[in-house]
């Protein structure tokens, strides 16, 4: 039986390995590389950038109004299909004049930035869905902070809050 102690070094052995694989494959582990992407009245794409009150200032977000935040699946990256037919039909139903639309960028961690993209598709793809699984927490973990962010500092109520998310972004959004 192995013990408690050979167990946790497995484990991190295991976690450094997984994660040195990430950074060779083109798949970031950082949430920092995220970009919230705010579309406003003028349906223009403006950055707000997490803990960044110039950001969200600069950017016109419409206070206290409703907000959805678009988070797109597996190998995404801005702009996807997905992201530009939700905020055009955001924007023909006339949305965008009372409520805030957010795209979540996470493309550097959805492996669709991924190098291995260039090669074999079957392949790059079995190599990078376990590595965009496992950042599906952590990416999670920031989109909450992020909305936090937002309702801190006066900006949502989140009665008011909904998350589209297609793919592997359906579950950063629970």
């Amino acid at each position: 039986m192995i013990s408690y102690l050979s167990w946790l070094v497995i484990s991190f052995l295991c976690l450094v390995s997984f994660s040195a694989a990430q950074e060779d494959h083109g798949v970031s582990t950082d949430v920092n590389t995220l970009k919230f992407n705010y579309f406003g009245s003028d349906n223009s794409p403006v950055e707000i950038t997490y803990g960044n009150l110039d950001s969200l200032n600069a950017s016109k977000f419409l206070h206290s109004r409703p907000t959805t935040l678009i988070i797109d699946g597996f190998l995404s990256t801005y702009p996807s299909n997905m992201s530009l037919a939700m905020t055009k039909s955001l924007e023909n139903c006339h949305r965008f004049e009372t409520e805030n639309a957010i795209v979540l960028d996470w493309g550097s961690m959805s492996g669709g930035r991924s190098p291995l993209l260039g090669g074999n598709l079957t392949q790059a793809m079995a190599t990078l869905y376990p590595l965009a699984v496992a950042n599906i927490s952590p990416v999670g973990q920031r989109v909450a902070q992020f909305l936090d962010f937002l309702r801190v500092n006066g900006h949502i109520n989140w009665n008011m809050v909904h998350i589209v998310g297609h793919s592997l972004g359906s579950h950063i959004g629970k």
